[in-house]
């Protein structure tokens, strides 16, 4: 299902009302798809309301390939209040050409009833609207029959000195035979990772593929895809991934080996270490035979670096075995106007990039922390050496310590039909949650109005599943409201009267609880 109108305000008040618009297709063939539409419809206000009549119908209209459809939205006997959401659904058969892929120039209006019909000055009606495009796919069966098989050319692989179960790149062939009904004349392509298209052109009916078998990046395994394309324009599309496990060993970073520390306390540059095991380089590609290592580097302050920019010079790496090593790489600049200047007053983090013939290996930032460290309230010098409690960075813990959104963006009024999932326990935080409430309007949450509610993790553990009360206001208490919510370690469910309007309660004070919803939770 997707959205092609989302909250669309009505041209005509009295009451305005909001529509939007969900479509799905199915039932795709040469010549037609049965395209399903979903309109959800209500009212602007609490206090809105549309009554029962000849004139209070109202009629949605969709126009698909140029054909207009008509669907009933609410009937001349029934009558609407309140901002209730109200569901209509009709399907309708679409005449779609085999090559058609997406429904275009989708429009949608709504008219009331009556003599009121296609007056769009009347409440709920809306003028002709354009929508998103439908995807519907295309006509025809996917191929099947799908056979794949692997062959080594074991005559390389022994003149290589290589044991004949192991998966060497550009050594091993796949063949595929498509079985396929085809229209017309079709072109078929074979596709692997780390490769790109290579095409060729069939009108018979079994056909053949032959090619070379690239490693899938995710793991020790081969991956083979193809795709048909017949002259409708149809039918593009990936199919019949097949695995083959390899003789392949990754590489193994021993992190507790990897370590980059100060090249003097006050210089701007660093020592870096590292020491790990990788599959032999030189096998598949004879030119290689180191892995390829590069490394980032950032302020704890600062936002990570996405690519990892610099490469250490494969002089500089030593390679034993199946071994290598990084003795006191030194990185960094005296320079203090350099990019890479390590401020001796400033903590960095870093992590290793490793690659060799076949697969890659990120190192965990925490392992390769810069310093132990340099703080530059401390003049003489003193090395702060890491405090771990239970295995846990107690310092990293507090350093880097920020708030998390365990849920959101979205927005709920949190009544009793709402429960929320949260990402973590309240109880794994630090302190607590918090609430974020904002102001709802014109059918969304509002940049005001902005309230914030604290409960600490004390409750989720001693008090889970009982009910918390969070008071809201306006500047000069315009609106004053309360929510009652039900806190558990992992949920949080909402109270019937979270959605009521203006409301006279036994204190004298109304509260307009309708006037907030709740968009995020926060970690703290």
């Amino acid at each position: 299902m997707a959205k092609i109108l989302n909250n669309k305000k009505s041209s005509g008040g009295s009451p305005y009302a909001y529509y939007s618009v969900d479509a799905t297709s199915s039932n795709r063939s040469t010549s037609s798809v049965d395209i399903t539409i979903t309109v959800t419809s209500n009212l602007q206000y609490s206090s809105s309301s549309l009554g029962s009549g000849s004139n209070y119908g109202l009629v949605g209209y969709i126009t698909l390939n140029n054909t207009e459809y008509s669907m009933t939205l609410k009937s001349t006997s029934q009558s609407w209040s309140g901002t209730t959401k109200h569901t209509a659904t009709s399907t309708f058969n679409v005449n779609a050409p085999g090559s058609q892929q997406e429904l275009k120039n989708v429009k949608f209006r709504v008219s009331r009833t009556g003599s009121y019909a296609n007056d769009y000055s009347k409440g709920g009606a809306l003028s002709s609207t354009s929508c998103s495009n439908i995807s519907i796919g295309i006509g025809h069966t996917p191929p099947s029959n799908v056979d794949f098989y692997l062959e080594e050319t074991s005559e390389k692989l022994i003149n290589a000195g290589i044991p004949e179960t192991t998966y060497v790149k550009s050594l091993s062939n796949k063949r595929v035979t498509i079985a396929y009904t085809l229209h017309d004349e079709a072109t078929a392509s074979r596709y692997g990772i780390q490769d790109k298209y290579n095409t060729y052109a069939f009108n018979t009916n079994p056909f053949t593929i032959d090619g070379n078998a690239i490693k899938d990046e995710v793991g020790n395994k081969i991956t083979f895809k193809t795709f048909v394309i017949d002259n409708m324009n149809g039918v593009g599309y990936s199919n019949s991934i097949v695995y083959d496990y390899i003789d392949y060993n990754s590489i193994n970073l021993i992190e507790t080996s990897t370590t980059a520390k100060r090249d003097g306390q006050t210089s701007g540059k660093v020592k870096l270490n590292i020491n790990g095991t990788f599959y032999n380089g030189s096998i598949g590609n004879v030119i290689q035979t180191k892995p390829i290592i590069k490394y980032k580097f950032w302020k704890l302050k600062d936002t990570e670096p996405i690519t990892f920019d610099n490469t250490i010079p494969s002089n500089s790496i030593n390679v034993t075995g199946n071994n290598f090593a990084i003795n006191n790489y030194e990185i960094g600049s005296t320079d203090e106007t350099a990019s890479n200047y390590f401020n001796p007053n400033n903590a960095y983090r870093i992590k290793i990039f490793v690659q060799d013939t076949f697969t890659t290996y990120n190192s965990s930032e925490k392992s390769v922390p810069i310093g132990e460290a340099t703080w530059s309230e401390y003049k003489d010098r003193v090395d702060f050496k890491k405090i771990t409690i239970q295995g846990k960075d107690i310092i990293s813990n507090i350093i880097y310590a920020n708030n998390k959104i365990l849920w959101g963006p979205d927005y709920y009024y949190m009544s009793a039909s709402n429960t929320i999932n949260l990402s973590q326990k309240v109880s794994e935080q630090k302190t607590g949650i918090v609430l974020v409430w904002q102001a709802y309007s014109d059918g969304a949450p509002q940049p005001w109005d902005y309230n914030f509610t604290f409960i600490p993790k004390w409750q989720a553990i001693t008090n889970s599943s009982r009910g918390v009360v969070c008071y809201l206001a306006t500047s000069h208490a315009g609106y004053i409201g309360t929510k009652y919510v039900y806190l558990f370690d992992d949920k949080i469910k909402g109270h019937n009267e979270n959605s009521t309007g203006a409301t006279k309660g036994n204190s004298g004070i109304t509260t307009t609880n309708n006037h907030w919803v709740l968009t995020y939770v926060i970690g703290v």
